[in-house]
């Protein structure tokens, strides 16, 4: 199939649209990770539909090219971790919601370890953002 077929099927694609639901019903979950080539961050809503039934929409995302100065790995992920704290940031105050209450993921167990011990510029810069210090 051509590409003008597959922009003639977009026309019938549909994206909801409502993502703010009630009260006390949602959950915030802020993904960051990296590679060699390139780091991210990702927020997504949980929202409760029924008594057992709940839906996950993407509410925002971020993503940047590494540095080509050769940054390592780990430095590359705190860079997709303060992005997280940034989108973060700019959500809890659009939306009112307490930081405290959302739920940021890495796989980075180093990022981790550096935001326990709490001694770097950035790792400083992500703990303002969350209000985790």
């Amino acid at each position: 199939m051509s590409f003008h077929k597959y922009l003639e099927k977009l026309q019938n694609v549909s994206i909801p649209r409502k993502v703010l639901p009630k009260p006390n019903e949602f959950q915030i979950h802020g993904f960051c990770d990296a590679s060699q080539e390139a780091h991210g961050a990702c927020i997504y809503i949980r929202s409760r539909c029924s008594e057992n039934t709940w839906q996950v929409r993407l509410l925002c995302a971020r993503s940047s090219v590494a540095p080509i100065n050769g940054s390592t790995i780990p430095r590359v992920e705190l860079n997709g971790a303060l992005v997280l704290a940034k989108l973060l940031q700019k959500l809890t105050d659009a939306w009112e919601i307490d930081r405290h209450k959302c739920h940021l993921w890495t796989d980075s167990t180093v990022v981790l370890s550096w935001l326990n011990a709490k001694s770097h510029n950035r790792v400083n810069q992500i703990l303002e953002l969350t209000n985790a210090s």
